[in-house]
């Protein structure tokens, strides 16, 4: 656009007129007083089309932002576990709660974890801990470890735990 308008001013400014007598050219009444009056009106008016050509500036293009979806967090999907079942401890492993229940009483503790239960069941010769997992995702919980130990810490073998806790 530019560049138009300067060969337009360019072309007004350039109005030659051949003498048809001399041969030289003839630029009009005012001679060469003509090209500076054109020039006096046409620097204001560029100067003014070029500011005015500054100041636009294209339309801003947005993106478009959709909202984040919301996550959904879940816990992490439980292993398979599978029940190992040492000599003695037939009576237990695999066992849901309501059957320990059944076997040992109510449980002295009974504690509820992200994944699993521990249930410990408490006699004189021996304290017993009973860990209860899901057996699939969704799955009822039954026993997959135990653990046996005296009132005082010390280890004592599963199995005769749990066979003086039959006992009582």
């Amino acid at each position: 656009m530019i560049q138009a308008l300067m060969l337009s001013f360019q072309s007004l400014s350039d109005k030659r007129v051949a003498s048809p007598l001399s041969g030289h050219s003839y630029c009009g009444p005012l001679g060469p007083f003509r090209k500076f009056e054109i020039m006096k009106h046409a620097l204001p008016f560029t100067a003014t089309l070029l500011l005015l050509a500054g100041g636009v500036s294209p339309p801003e293009v947005r993106a478009q932002v959709r909202p984040a979806a919301p996550v959904e967090r879940k816990a992490a999907p439980l292993p398979p576990r599978t029940v190992v079942v040492t000599r003695g401890l037939e009576g237990v492993m695999g066992k849901d709660a309501s059957t320990l229940k059944r076997l040992f009483g109510e449980p002295r503790l009974d504690v509820v974890e992200v994944y699993g239960r521990k249930l410990q069941f408490v006699g004189k010769p021996c304290v017993l801990d009973a860990f209860l997992y899901p057996e699939r995702k969704g799955g009822r919980e039954v026993v997959t470890y135990v653990d046996a130990r005296r009132s005082d810490g010390t280890a004592v073998d599963r199995a005769a735990c749990i066979d003086a806790l039959l006992r009582r």
